[in-house]
């Protein structure tokens, strides 16, 4: 048997508006599709995180409102979130949670709260609010999500784009077909997309688990059940209807 994956959604309690703490539980029911043992551990606002590594993390969305108590307790767990960032622990981070962990963010209604900076970058009001679907061609295919946010996100040095905008917004403060999306820095990546994005996009979720493999060193090969295929079948055909919709091809390789 596998030893066990451990995977921690960052306070579900205020980080779940559009439904992204979700992707954590989409990812411990991957893992055991895959054979694997798993744990899934909430860490609820004002609780401790583990005091060991986990090996993949997952943080949502909140509402505006939760911004400032939001950065409080991101700050609060500052120290092992960048210990975790620098030992290659695969990150997930959605909206809100991931422009907190950026720079700093302008709301247009306060001063700047000054972020992490873990992300590099920050994020300022977009004209308008953004909703929509996005479709995203990046290095793991094409990903398709739902964005609704009222930032626009410049990256900075030393970042890399999650991928390029083929519908929708993504970072920019309008509809910009060929623009840029997300952040990814060592390990962690940042998103606008929806969905939760990792039910929507098997190959992302299963970039998590790999890369969650590769730093593990006991953890053996695992056998696919047929209700991972099932699932992934039932995702594709989503994303597949989505890009009729859109006059869009629903995958498209970027690397080989």
């Amino acid at each position: 048997m596998s030893a066990e994956l451990t995977v921690v959604s960052l306070f579900p309690d205020i980080l779940d508006v559009n439904g992204d703490s979700a992707n954590a539980a989409v990812l411990q029911t991957r893992l055991r599709w895959m054979g694997f043992q798993t744990r899934l551990i909430g860490v609820q606002v004002g609780e401790n995180v583990p005091s060991a590594a986990p090996d993949i993390v997952v943080i949502g969305s909140g509402s505006d409102e939760d911004l400032t108590a939001t950065l409080t307790e991101l700050r609060r767990i500052e120290s092992p979130l960048r210990e975790w960032v620098e030992a290659e622990v695969p990150i997930l981070a959605v909206g809100t949670s991931w422009e907190l962990l950026s720079h700093y963010v302008e709301t247009g209604t306060q001063a700047p709260l000054k972020g992490l900076g873990i992300f590099p970058g920050h994020s300022m009001p977009a004209k308008k609010r953004i909703t929509g679907e996005l479709v995203v061609d990046s290095e793991f295919g094409r990903l398709f999500g739902f964005e609704n946010h009222v930032r626009q996100y410049t990256l900075g040095a030393g970042g890399v784009h999650l991928g390029t905008v083929v519908c929708g917004s993504g970072n920019a403060s309008a509809v910009k077909a060929r623009g840029f999306e997300g952040a990814i820095v060592r390990n962690a990546i940042g998103t606008h997309l929806h969905g939760p994005v990792l039910a929507r996009n098997p190959v992302l979720a299963d970039h998590l688990i790999s890369l969650a493999q590769a730093r593990s060193t006991d953890v053996s090969g695992a056998t696919a059940k047929a209700e991972l295929h099932a699932a992934d079948a039932m995702a594709r055909a989503a994303c597949a209807v989505i890009a009729t919709q859109l006059g869009l091809t629903a995958e498209k390789k970027i690397r080989s």
